[in-house]
């Protein structure tokens, strides 16, 4: 930026660059709209994020106070700054109550226009105009356009060889504010194309999970590590996946194991109000029933005629076809399934049985690539 930020006091100076740089984007035809974020959100899903980054400025400015080295520290007030030199210059400004990825998200989608920031989050958002990284927004060189790199994610798949239905989930699994990425309990490292293995450690880890991502990858990573693997070892590489210790479900009826690994999982994701979901859970089963399918958006003459025990999977089924709009093979392929663990279930077989016996087609393998795009 240039501006000496150790000592703080610089709003002049700062002011100065805000007006160069708006004056710049006038001159080259462009009409900025800045969303800015509100606060933090009631969940504070980011607290530890943002206690991290507050740890870090303290540092930064211990260490310039010692040394005299440029730490890139702002003074306080800046962003009031920022924001009052904008009202002047009569640029469009909106502050959200929360996070603005989400609202700039939309707007650029309504608006078909770039989205300029240094929020590596954009990188996900499918924007019809694309995401201009900002260190990439040469605007002090402009003269009449401004040199800069656009981003797309259709590019970006298509480079991977990836479902961009997929970006979401790459996102979750590489780490973000809300949640810190997996490396220390899945070696993603491991699924790094040959030739790639000299990268430094974390491009190799997300090169890795973005091949693991690829179709033909997936299928293998899905059969190969385990073909001949005996039910426990399956079971607990589901736990280990759900977070959930084979301790906590001792004295499960076997048959309800998976269910309540599931609902150990989202108590912890989810964090519900649990006076609300003590009084559900000691609710009539009307209630209970009523509630669930509202929260799936399914009428219950929707599930009239099928058996009391497959109304659930049957009502999540539904969910997720209104929600992802999977491809009708996809669909297929899980119906199968449903069909053969029901009908494996009156013949008196376990899960481990006829699941260890599959044959999985391609299109079953598809499925859990699916999931994630339901949210």
């Amino acid at each position: 930026m240039g501006l000496e930020q150790n000592h703080g006091g610089q709003y002049l100076a700062f002011q100065t660059y805000v007006q160069s740089f708006f004056t710049t984007l006038k001159e080259c035809g462009i009409k900025p709209y800045v969303v800015v974020d509100g606060g933090s959100g009631t969940n504070n899903n980011k607290q530890e994020t943002i206690l991290n980054r507050g740890r870090d400025k303290v540092r930064r400015a211990h260490s310039a106070a010692q040394t005299g080295k440029t730490e890139d520290i702002l003074p306080v007030l800046s962003q009031l700054v920022f924001q009052q030199t904008l009202i002047v210059m009569a640029v469009p400004l909106v502050k959200c109550l929360g996070e603005a990825d989400c609202e700039l998200a939309a707007l650029a989608s309504e608006w078909r226009c770039p989205v300029l920031s240094k929020d590596s989050d954009f990188y996900i958002f499918d924007l019809p105009a694309g995401f201009l990284p900002l260190h990439h927004f040469q605007w002090d060189r402009a003269n009449s356009f401004i040199p800069c790199k656009r981003y797309t994610t259709s590019r970006f798949c298509s480079f991977f060889n990836i479902n961009n239905q997929l970006l979401p989930a790459f996102a979750s699994l590489a780490g973000n504010d809300y949640k810190q990425h997996l490396s220390n309990t899945i070696k993603w490292e491991y699924y790094v194309p040959k030739g790639r293995e000299t990268l430094e450690y974390n491009l190799r880890r997300l090169e890795g999970l973005l091949n693991l991502l690829r179709p033909e990858v997936t299928r293998y990573a899905l059969t190969a590590p385990m073909p001949n693997a005996d039910r426990t070892v399956r079971l607990k590489v589901c736990l280990e996946t759900l977070g959930v210790n084979q301790e906590t479900l001792e004295g499960v009826p076997p048959h309800l194991r998976l269910p309540v690994a599931v609902t150990c999982y989202w108590l912890r994701r989810a964090k519900p109000d649990l006076k609300l979901l003590k009084a559900l859970l000691m609710a009539d089963r009307t209630v209970r029933l009523k509630v669930c399918l509202e929260t799936l958006g399914v009428n219950q003459e929707t599930l009239e005629g099928v058996p009391p025990h497959l109304r659930l999977p049957v009502a999540v089924t539904c969910y997720w076809l209104r929600r992802a709009k999977p491809d009708l093979k996809l669909l297929k392929a899980l119906l199968m399934v449903m069909i053969q663990g029901e009908l494996n279930r009156q013949k008196g077989l376990t899960t481990g049985d006829w699941l260890s016996s599959i044959d999985l087609k391609d299109t079953c393998l598809h499925i859990p690539n699916q999931w994630p795009s339901t949210g």
